[in-house]
């Protein structure tokens, strides 16, 4: 039981990513080539610079919790959320969009403000602006690639866009993720 629990909250470390502790501040500083995160510390972590492994123990810093299923639930979100910091500072996140159906699609109305104009079968024009940190960029007018350094973010406008037109059980059109498959419903016969 104990192994299982320490190799679940080991975290590797890539090469490009350099991780400082703040032991005063309570803070952990993770450093690579797309920029800087501050994590504030809620776990006595541990970090093995020549393995390049991030170890986190069970010990709070500023709380005891007595109830160990809380604590591990906390754990696994906090080992989360360090991963997806060390994930959005290593790499240049896209996510891929795929709009399927007779003429839905999007044209780039002002290039510079990034506003697009999505045509997607509704009797008025949908209208859209991503936020600052994020880019997007297209080959046709039926694939949309986003780029961004921020994982939150992407998401959710990823979803935004998806929310739109979300793909439907009979025929199957609408937005899609790159991989995304829909199980198609058989129609009700008469």
């Amino acid at each position: 039981m104990l192994i299982y629990l320490i190799k679940k909250s080991k975290i590797k470390v890539p090469k490009n990513v350099i991780i400082l502790l703040d032991r005063v501040k309570n803070y952990m500083i993770i450093k690579g080539p797309f920029g800087t995160r501050y994590v504030k510390q809620e776990f006595i972590t541990l970090f093995i610079k020549q393995k390049r492994i991030v170890y986190i123990t069970d010990l709070f810093y500023f709380k005891k919790s007595k109830n160990s299923r809380v604590t591990q639930k906390k754990k696994q979100k906090y080992i989360l959320f360090i991963k997806k910091k060390i994930l959005e500072v290593s790499l240049l996140l896209t996510k891929k969009l795929k709009f399927i159906g007779l003429s839905y699609k999007f044209l780039l109305i002002h290039r510079e403000f990034q506003i697009f104009k999505l045509n997607l079968g509704y009797s008025h024009n949908i209208f859209f602006k991503p936020s600052n940190n994020i880019k997007i960029f297209f080959v046709k007018n039926t694939t949309m690639y986003l780029k961004s350094f921020n994982y939150d973010s992407l998401s959710e406008t990823a979803s935004r866009i998806r929310s739109y037109k979300k793909p439907e059980p009979y025929k199957g059109k609408g937005i899609l993720y790159e991989n995304e498959k829909i199980n198609k419903k058989k129609p009700k016969k008469l």
